[in-house]
């Protein structure tokens, strides 16, 4: 050990230092003495090793275990491993699939059913005046607005004279959803043409303006249904009024329905337009 004071060297026992007379303490002592700090650090090293043999004892402390090595046995150890090659996949000669126009009158007619019958009231009062030429033929917003109103007044007599306009709108509205899901909506305008002069707005209701057809009833009748299309479908439909005490039909009107196939809807199916027959509208492709 070394004096406090002066620094000078000292043996582990002098209690004073021989130079400058300055005393020593008893942990200079202490810790000077090599035997001492020796039993120090045994001590701690026991201490140590009794509280990791405790932890361990207890499962308080887990030592990581090696894995275990396989046995093998003398004949595995002799034997070579084989690696067998991967098996070959036949390859695929499926066709993919290619759609086809068909004529699908038989399987769809009585499916289309629903829908078709709606159309029918407004298609058969409308066939004799596109039968001669004498009006011109449109489909629009308007059309379909006077289609649905003319389902619900003579189909469903939802609608009535004196009905508050408002309710009727909502009625149409969705009246025309129905049929034509969102290629159309809601437009009631009056004009001088056919059909737009069918209903005209008066005051808070709606007035219907046609000459009405008594003794008559409506007639539809399904010539054809070509799928054009995955899902989309052309009819051929014949529309006109027939008596109802003899039978005999009026002026036939022969219209092309294009529908579409909709999922959720009322029907299943959601009309896309509505035109007079063309030439080749039967033939499987246009």
């Amino acid at each position: 050990m070394n004096c406090k004071k002066c620094g000078t060297e000292l043996r582990e026992n002098d209690v004073f230092c021989y130079y400058c007379g300055t005393k020593t303490t008893v942990i200079q002592r202490i810790f000077s003495s090599r035997a001492i700090v020796g039993s120090i650090i045994a001590i701690v090293i026991v201490a140590i090793a009794g509280l990791l043999t405790y932890f361990i004892m207890t499962g308080k402390l887990k030592l990581p275990q090696r894995a275990k090595e396989p046995v093998v046995e003398e004949h595995q150890q002799k034997e070579p491993q084989i690696t067998q090659p991967p098996e070959k996949t036949a390859e695929s000669t499926a066709t993919p699939y290619v759609f086809q126009p068909a004529d699908v009158t038989t399987e769809m007619k009585k499916e289309m059913k629903g829908l078709l019958g709606r159309l029918k009231p407004f298609l058969s009062y409308s066939a004799s005046f596109y039968f001669d030429g004498s009006h011109a033929f449109q489909w629009d917003d308007k059309t379909a607005t006077v289609m649905a109103l003319y389902n619900l007044e003579h189909n469903d007599k939802t609608v009535r004279y004196g009905n508050d306009i408002k309710d009727i709108k909502k009625k149409t509205e969705k009246e025309i959803k129905t049929l034509f899901g969102k290629n159309y909506k809601y437009q009631l305008e009056y004009g001088g043409s056919y059909p737009n002069y069918v209903y005209r707005p008066v005051g808070n209701t709606v007035v219907f303006n046609a000459t009405r057809i008594p003794g008559k009833d409506y007639s539809m009748e399904t010539k054809k249904i070509i799928e054009y299309e995955e899902g989309r479908y052309r009819i051929v439909a014949d529309a006109c009024l027939k008596s109802r005490t003899s039978g005999s039909k009026g002026d036939v009107q022969r219209y092309t329905i294009m529908a579409d196939k909709k999922e959720g809807s009322k029907h299943g199916y959601v009309v896309s337009k509505i035109r007079l027959y063309k030439k080749n509208d039967m033939k499987v492709s246009e």
